[in-house]
């Protein structure tokens, strides 16, 4: 789940994937229902497919491991769950250029626009905080087996 203080397009949204594997705050692309994710050994995973960031940081998901990004971890407790960050660094929505009121999600870079905001992925863990070094989460990241994000 995303949150940003006083900003609709990015407060409490979930996360969708896209049928071009891209991941949204809204459903779009047929991605219709909120993504589901695992944490494994600091790679975001959905449904098989390893998370990838294109040229402009955009957050994407294919088959191929070849270029999967390495890096994503929980941080501090917020609220009801835990900051899902890569490399120490929150993600950033940006409107995508066919919708304006439709966010992508982006890490390390923007997509130049300039009503890009950064905002916090909330993981929410749907098992008990344990020290296992996988994790799973549906539009929201958390230390356990399982989260939603």
């Amino acid at each position: 789940m995303s949150l940003h203080s006083g900003n609709g397009n990015a407060n409490f949204h979930s996360f969708y994937v896209g049928d071009n594997n891209n991941v949204y705050l809204d459903p779009y692309d047929n991605g219709t229902e909120a993504a589901k994710f695992t944490l494994a050994d600091t790679y975001l995973l959905h449904e098989r497919f390893s998370a990838h960031l294109g040229d402009n940081g955009a957050l994407y998901f294919q088959r191929n491991d070849e270029g999967s990004i390495l890096g994503f971890d929980f941080r501090e407790r917020i609220a009801s769950g835990y900051a899902l960050e890569l490399h120490g660094q929150n993600p950033v929505a940006c409107p995508i250029e066919e919708n304006s009121s439709v966010y992508s999600v982006f890490f390390g870079k923007e997509n130049g626009n300039s009503k890009c905001i950064g905002f916090t992925a909330l993981a929410i863990p749907n098992n008990p905080v344990s020290s296992s070094s996988s994790s799973s989460s549906s539009s929201t990241a958390a230390p356990s087996n399982a989260a939603k994000i």
